[in-house]
């Protein structure tokens, strides 16, 4: 379903190993397009009940506020990935764990001090899906009354 991809399964996602959840995460954005095509074969084929349910699924996985958070889950991760593997190694240096720590805690401040262009960089990736999936990216203020007034429902990039 999905031949671009290397990967052929799902991972489940662990609670407590952060290595086996970075992978997880990025198997399933390597996976997304399939998985919403399984989704929509389910909704066309399966029961009422499963096909409601599917129907669901599809909806929340491609809403803009979960593709939004997706993506800055596999960068985050995409960060904390080196510092993960070194804690969970069997001869951990304690010394160049530290490293780590404190270089991950730099990147992550330089993301935060240059948000809008970290930002912005994400916020692509979440356009390239979305326009991949002919979805259109909305706000999830959208039909809700506006209450933060100096910025408008159109730019959703700002209100995320």
């Amino acid at each position: 379903m999905c031949p671009e991809s290397t990967r052929q399964r799902l991972l489940g996602l662990c609670e407590t190993r952060w290595v086996e959840k970075h992978d997880a995460v990025l198997s399933f954005v390597s996976l997304f397009e399939a998985v919403i095509a399984a989704l929509e074969e389910i909704q066309d084929n399966g029961s009422g009940e499963s096909s409601a349910q599917a129907n669901s699924l599809a909806l929340a996985l491609l809403s803009t506020a979960f593709l939004v958070s997706l993506h800055v889950a596999k960068n985050v991760l995409a960060l904390t990935l080196p510092l993960s593997k070194r804690l969970q190694s069997s001869s951990i240096d304690m010394s160049a764990a530290m490293d780590n720590v404190h270089l991950v805690q730099e990147t992550i401040q330089n993301d935060r001090d240059s948000a809008t262009a970290s930002f912005s960089k994400i916020f692509a990736q979440v356009q390239a899906v979305a326009n991949k999936m002919n979805v259109e990216i909305t706000s999830r203020l959208a039909g809700v009354r506006q209450q933060d007034r100096g910025v408008a429902l159109e730019n959703s990039r700002a209100i995320f």
